[in-house]
């Protein structure tokens, strides 16, 4: 059960620092044009990995505990497009959309980095 633990505390370390290093690279992007200061750019970042981070986490830490059937690669692929798609609130703002395309990518960058699945020990692939 620790070993279960160690990798849910990797998983969510992955991705915090992914997301971290997304908006750190996308402060000199984008966040000179919209005169933010690099302090507010990336509070404005931690609350969006609090809220939007803190959910996707949520959706897909279950979705890696309940994954035992389906082959890795589509699991990855329908993660990757639930993930997508909570990045649509900030698509839909003015000022944040160019940092959904970001987000998007720390989402593509996790799921090809997550351990899948979470606890080998239920795997019960199907054969191919």
């Amino acid at each position: 059960m620790a070993r279960v633990f160690r990798r849910m505390g990797r998983f969510v370390g992955l991705y915090c620092g992914l997301h971290t290093a997304g908006w750190l690279l996308a402060y000199p992007l984008f966040g000179f044009a919209a005169d933010f200061s690099f302090w507010a750019y990336m509070g404005t970042g931690m609350v969006v990995l609090a809220t939007l981070g803190g959910l996707t986490m949520l959706v897909t830490l279950s979705a890696a505990l309940n994954h035992t059937r389906m082959p890795v690669e589509k699991f990855r692929w329908r993660l990757w497009f639930t993930m997508a798609g909570f990045t649509v609130p900030l698509w839909l703002t003015i000022w944040f959309a160019p940092l959904a395309f970001f987000e998007c990518v720390v989402a593509a960058l996790f799921t090809t980095r997550m351990p899948a699945p979470l606890i080998p020990e239920n795997w019960t692939a199907r054969p191919q």
